[in-house]
């Protein structure tokens, strides 16, 4: 295998033992796609979990499933060894691997309105639903039934749009050019957008989740300055950028970590959440290296978000 990008956004529901969609997104060859998709038929007789595989017409095999809390890291760990596995070794075989585990989604559909930070709220609206009044300061819209990861509810959310605010006090939004690293619903696009950023890319490998984010932009009335891509950040052509932000697990944080800062310009500052305590001080060392360094910190529930800034 020539190449293998996990994107792996894990998301921890609230109650320890419901079910939680796992979604699994290859992108790649056609040969590629059929031998992943024999894998999980062979597997599929002994398993104690069902599995849903569709396709989609841009090289895409979506394959899905529900367990509960205590199967999901058993499960994550047996396909890694069985793509090990797997004879991929042509040099044109690229394969991108995406694998989203959500929070469950009816945690958000029992609620309309959910307080963000520090005055702002995100306000959930059904299909076909627009906002009354256009685009008021201090409240965000997202499509209430979408399964795109970043609702607001989950703390690694509320952390780093915390430590977005904080930076747009100090007036470095302003006219910047930010990437979104993860963008899930694009909440955080939408809010560089209404802090004043002026150009915004919000990257995401699922094209479903991508069409998402689009359509919670215009709910926003800030398509003008966000836009979206699936492209790999390695292979994204912007560079100069004064912003990135990104709420990622820990293993593609730690993947994603140096491509990243190269996208940086000399003065960039870089936002990062997703990860807990534990793992803040390996991210210090890791930046500290590109002469990057923490100017803020921020925590709640063993959830952790970091500010960084180039001496």
């Amino acid at each position: 295998m020539k190449r293998l990008l996990k994107n792996i956004m894990q998301n921890m529901s609230r109650e320890i033992n419901c079910n939680r969609l796992i979604t699994i997104i290859f992108k790649g060859p056609a040969p590629a796609l059929a031998t992943i998709e024999t894998l999980f038929h062979q597997n599929e007789e002994n398993a104690t979990y069902k599995v849903h595989l569709s396709y989609t017409g841009d090289h895409c095999l979506i394959i899905k499933t529900r367990l509960p809390d205590r199967l999901i890291d058993p499960f994550l760990s047996g396909l890694s060894l069985r793509l090990k596995r797997l004879e991929l070794q042509r040099p044109e075989e690229e394969l991108d691997i995406l694998i989203i585990d959500q929070e469950k989604t009816e945690c958000a559909l029992d609620q309309d309105e959910i307080d963000l930070c520090k005055g702002w709220q995100v306000k959930l609206l059904p299909s076909g639903e627009k906002p009354r009044r256009p685009n008021p300061r201090g409240r965000i819209f997202l499509k209430k039934e979408a399964d795109a990861f970043g609702s607001g509810l989950h703390p690694s959310t509320r952390l780093i749009c915390e430590a977005i605010l904080h930076i747009y006090n100090s007036g470095i939004l302003k006219g910047a050019r930010a990437l979104d690293v993860g963008t899930g619903s694009g909440i955080l696009s939408i809010l560089l957008a209404n802090l004043g950023a002026q150009r915004i890319l919000g990257i995401d490998i699922d094209p479903k989740i991508i069409q998402t984010a689009q359509e919670n932009a215009c709910l926003n009335q800030v398509e003008s300055k966000v836009s979206f891509t699936t492209q790999p950040l390695s292979k994204l052509q912007w560079t100069n950028v004064d912003v990135i932000v990104a709420n990622l697990t820990p293993m593609v944080l730690l993947e994603l970590l140096d491509a990243m800062v190269a996208k940086l310009n000399k003065k960039g500052c870089l936002v990062l959440s997703g990860h807990n305590l534990r793992l803040k001080n390996e991210i210090c060392r890791r930046l500290k290296g590109h002469y990057l360094h923490m100017i803020k910190h921020l925590s709640s529930q063993d959830w952790s978000a970091e500010i960084f800034f180039r001496s």
